[in-house]
């Protein structure tokens, strides 16, 4: 059976998904780190930092716990082109015994949160050492200007009668010292019948705020504070929810949800308690029974109310007394909300015999998997003893496994006979509503036979466990519906979710009968793959197009799959409509064959406005497919197609990119989105701006005959921006005219989480930006790196910085960074020089960064005021992080600072004390010909 690369063609959502399923944390923990490539196993642990005003705070997100799952990508520093990547939780360790130590690399962290919203790329240079590396992350949400965010919070356990009205409450910004005016708090009572109060403000500017809440003590005649004092951080389009617990409280744990969830308004929320004595006595044991299927040292159920929130009184299993939790105390806590119901037989928690059958449901929510894999999350209780599980945040369960068999025997929990699902109920469960996307799995333990026919909205996967072993270890599914296809993967017109569906190892058979669809029909926004060995046969479409697959806008991949034996009246085997794109990765063995088209493409149809990759590459694996409409037997192609994972470009379209004989446009290779890797066959002029969002390389195909990608005419913008997440690494390539050419724009710009990296032979030369600042790059939020590349001849006459120009992001509150590992900017050859106003070489605004650690050089540049090297703001900073060779010099300034011209004294970190001795041999027409800094 082929291994299959997952991580080629699935979203990022999913993919993370699958890692969660596959690599479960026990404790926090990953296995422990072995020794491997002669003991220099590299590892990294992520330190996910607050960012926090200091005291007390209230967000919507943003600690490890509020993660979901975690990407890490090292990238070797000095050679952009090696890189490594693991998935796992926050609180993986990541092993990587494939890399040497002791060198600089290049950690990219990318974390998705339980809401589905990814965070980052968050960026940074490390030398990592053997053993365990612990990498410092801040994930922050977006504040814009003008963005707006709302907040609820709500005070329990109340020392006082709530009923009172008489409060001092302020709300005041941090920024502006504006105090916002709040409604007054509203005392209600939950269905258990604890009182609490509650604030709320449902429109703020996005930022940070201190709230003072008191209550009048009719005693003292005095204030006194029901909330401390508290920050509360407001970011773009999010509920910044906060919880308390004062006075008493013991034995109490509380649940807020993060986000408004009327769904989950008057279900059950189950809580179960081991102390921290409990758990690691469980731990250290390790031969007693699943931690699921201990009994607890505190249980308890409650309704929660409308909006989802509600208390939980905590009692002992066996006799139902109270059960005193201790202040400021650690405990292992498993909560789930009952989302369908399925624990409505308990109704006295606290006398049930088999605690593992309190465990969640697809669909439910709880804390991510935890009653998959047998751990529980660690909640701390607070200064009274609540357990606040609204700081844990319980998600949808994400992932639910379901073993199936012919006949029902049990509920599809587990693999032996007595626990076998029928396929139906399984599909049924993927086919219900959810409140985020997740992961259906779904093994099929003997073949099946089905009439039914299913909408997923759930993420789902369909795998063979055959116990026989028999030659031919795949289950088939056989299908004898004939009115409508078997599976529609469409969106959730509820939750809009685009699901998933995986096939491994798997056949659907059509039965040989004639039906008026196709077996499977993907929606626009959803996704089907055939995977390893799996196989759709025997199928004949009377009424329509695609005998196999009909794709309406979806995605499709074929990995390790067949299709045979279907007949259609375009598409025998797959249709795909305007809008959907099939991306072949065949492997020997697989085959697209023997199917039949009444019109055109016996083996594949694609229309106008779709689009194909991999097409050149899979042709060997079509054969006797047939077609009435002659030249179609396999493709009938009238839409776009390109080949997979790297591509050959020309200045015209010839082919599909498979080879340098049938090279495709560059438009078409960065728009394809699983080509990682271009080669450029020639030079290529380009009439209108290029945009790079994703990860792509650019290298020439010949490194000794480095190629140009230049502007072609008048561009209405930069010759390429790179942004929304963005990774352009250049290597052997020239950006920009081999003379100088005047435009309104930076040659590249790079905005907001958008990167570049100059690699050995890249440049970005002569251009001169006549209308504003930074002649060669513009780096907006976003990251420049220069690893043996360089930029040269490019200038800004009317503004800074002629060949960097580094801008802080107001938008994204984002800064910009420089890092110089080794390479040029600028030399003392004639033309190759840079120019500006001031900052000829780099202009260093506030609040963005330059560094330097490797043999960089910034030569012969020039400025007709100050800082001919480098010119650095009050509140930028540079940082020379070596003692290498690198040097700023034959710079000129018109005034001071040939080499460097320093704003602010403080914005000079030398690590190493080699600037001075660096920057040499500039010249200025004042005082200072290397370096101006203040007193």
């Amino acid at each position: 059976m082929r291994i299959l690369n997952v991580s080629r063609f699935l979203p990022l959502t999913v993919l993370f998904s699958l890692v969660s399923c596959f690599n479960p944390v026990l404790d926090g923990k990953t296995e422990s780190v072995q020794a491997g490539n002669d003991g220099k196993t590299v590892a990294v642990k992520i330190d996910f930092a607050s960012a926090e005003t200091s005291g007390r705070s209230i967000r919507p997100v943003m600690l490890a716990k509020d993660i979901s799952s975690v990407e890490v990508k090292l990238t070797v520093a000095l050679n952009t082109m090696e890189s490594y990547t693991r998935y796992g939780t926050p609180l993986s360790e990541f092993v990587f015994d494939e890399i040497a130590p002791d060198i600089a690399y290049i950690i990219s962290v990318t974390c998705m949160d339980y809401e589905g919203r990814q965070h980052g790329p968050y960026a940074v240079t490390l030398d990592l050492t053997t053993g365990v590396n612990t990498v410092p992350v801040t994930v922050t949400p977006t504040r814009t200007v003008g963005g707006t965010g709302s907040f609820e919070i709500a005070a329990y356990n109340l020392p006082f009668d709530p009923s009172l009205t008489e409060w001092s409450i302020t709300l005041t910004s941090i920024d502006t010292g504006t105090a916002v005016e709040i409604p007054t708090p509203s005392a209600m009572t939950d269905p258990s019948g604890n009182p609490y109060v509650s604030l709320y403000n449902t429109s703020l500017a996005s930022g940070d705020y201190r709230l003072e809440a008191r209550y009048l003590d009719s005693v003292s005649g005095s204030y006194r504070p029901f909330i401390p004092d508290t920050i509360v951080k407001i970011y773009d389009d999010r509920i910044t929810k906060g919880l308390f617990g004062l006075a008493g409280g013991s034995g109490t744990a509380v649940y807020m949800p993060n986000e408004t969830a009327t769904s989950i308004g008057g279900k059950r929320l189950f809580v179960k308690v081991l102390s921290r004595d409990s758990y690691l006595a469980w731990q250290s044991g390790q031969s007693g029974p699943d931690i699921a299927s201990l009994v607890p040292d505190a249980v308890g159920v409650a309704t929660l109310d409308a909006m989802g929130a509600g208390s939980v009184s905590l009692i002992v299993p066996g006799t139902g007394a109270p059960y005193a939790t201790q202040k400021n105390t650690p405990y292992f806590v498993a909560a789930l909300i009952d989302k369908d119901d399925s624990l409505s037989s308990i109704v006295d928690v606290s006398s049930v015999s088999d605690y593992s059958v309190i465990k969640a449901s697809y669909g439910d929510y709880s804390f991510e998997s935890a009653y998959m894999f047998g751990y529980m999350r660690l909640v701390s209780s607070n200064d009274t003893g609540v357990l606040n599980l609204s700081d844990e945040y319980l998600a949808p369960n994400l992932t639910v496994y379901y073993y199936v068999g012919a006949a029902a025997k049990g509920d599809g929990s587990g693999s032996d006979i007595a626990n076998l699902c029928t396929l139906d109920s399984a599909l049924a469960s993927a086919a219900l509503s959810t409140e985020t996307s997740g992961m259906v799995m779904i093994y099929l333990t003997e073949s099946v036979t089905t009439s039914a026919s299913y909408a997923l909205s759930a993420n789902a996967t369909i795998l063979s466990m055959l116990t026989n072993y028999a030659e031919d270890s795949r289950a088939v599914i056989t299908y004898t519906g004939t009115t409508s296809p078997f599976l529609t993967v469409a969106q959730d017109p509820v939750t809009y979710n685009y699901p998933s569906l995986m096939m491994t190892n798997v056949i659907l058979d059509g039965a040989g009968l004639s039906r008026t669809a196709s077996l499977v029909s993907v929606s626009s926004g959803a996704s089907f793959g055939l995977l390893s060995d799996s196989l759709i046969r025997n199928s004949t479409n009377t009424s329509g197009n695609g005998g196999a697959v009909y794709l309406s806008g979806g995605n499709m991949t074929v990995n390790g799959g067949s299709i045979t034996g279907c007949t259609a009246a375009n598409g025998g085997a797959v249709y795909a409509a305007s809008g959907a794109n099939l991306y072949l990765q065949m492997n020997p063995g697989d085959a697209i064959s023997g199917n039949t088209a009444t019109g055109e493409g016996g083996g594949v149809y694609l229309a106008a406005g779709s689009s194909l990759y991999g097409y050149s590459a899979s042709l060997p694996y079509f054969a006797s497919n047939t077609a009435a409409t002659a030249g179609t037997e396999n493709f009938a192609l009238y839409g776009s197609w390109i080949s997979s994972y790297e591509a050959y470009v020309a200045s015209t379209r010839i082919g599909d990119g498979s080879s340098e004989d049938y090279p495709c446009s560059l438009e078409d290779a960065l728009n394809a989105v699983n080509v990682y890797t271009i080669y450029l066959v020639e030079d290529i002029p380009v009439s209108s701006p290029l945009t790079v969002a994703r990860t792509v390389s650019i290298n020439s195909l010949n490194p000794l005959t480095p190629r140009t990608i230049y502007p072609n005419g008048t561009l209405t913008g930069s010759l390429i921006t790179v942004s929304g997440n963005g990774y352009l690494n250049l290597s052997d390539v020239f950006i920009g005219s081999a003379v100088q050419t005047s435009s309104a724009y930076p040659l590249v710009s790079v905005m907001f989480n958008g990167t570049v990296s100059l690699n050995t032979g890249a440049f970005v030369r002569n251009n001169s930006n006549t209308a504003g600042n930074g002649g060669g790059l513009l780096v907006k939020g976003g990251t420049a790196m220069l690893s043996g590349g360089g930029i040269k001849g490019c200038s800004a006459p009317n503004g800074n910085g002629g060949a960097v120009y580094l801008e802080y992001d107001s938008a994204s509150f984002s800064s910009s960074t420089l890092n110089l590992l080794s390479g040029n900017i600028g030399s003392s050859t004639t033309g190759d020089d840079n120019s500006a106003l001031n900052g000829g070489g780099v202009y260093v605004t506030a609040q963005n960064s330059m560094s330097i650690s490797g043999a960089a050089s910034i030569a012969g540049n020039t400025v007709s005021a100050y800082g001919g090297g480098v010119f650095v703001e009050t509140g930028g900073t540079l940082s020379v992080l070596t003692s290498d060779s690198y040097s700023i010099t034959e710079n000129t300034a018109g005034l001071e600072g040939g080499g460097a011209y320093f704003e602010d004294a403080g914005s000079l970190t030398d690590s190493y004390g080699s600037f001075n001795a660096s920057c040499t041999g500039n010249t200025a027409e004042g005082q200072f010909p290397n370096i101006w800094m203040p007193n």
